[in-house]
């Protein structure tokens, strides 16, 4: 439920990028720009916020113990990639 409001934002810049597909190319590259760090920057912390924490409390449950590790490692890992800056791209 909490990433819901990020999915809507980011299906959102994907239909304007399927408008914007055949106008100004530097309109393209800025919206398309914006969709990838709305969807792989910004939904990507709220998911590993969210494994995190069900990882966090599965350890108080009848879960096993290495499901409770490997949860915290996927959401960390979701942390690192949406830190991580996507390479530049070459101009042709």
């Amino acid at each position: 439920m909490v990433s819901v409001p990020v999915y809507i934002v980011s299906g959102t810049l994907g239909a304007t990028l399927v408008q914007a597909a055949d106008g100004d190319a530097a309109t393209f590259a800025t919206l398309f720009r914006l969709y990838e760090v709305t969807y792989d920057g910004a939904a990507d912390v709220l998911e590993g916020t969210w494994i995190l924490s069900f990882s966090i409390a599965s350890f108080g449950g009848a879960f096993p113990r290495w499901l409770g590790w490997l949860g915290i490692a996927l959401g960390l890992s979701r942390w690192v990639k949406a830190t991580i800056p996507s390479a530049p791209r070459l101009r042709s």
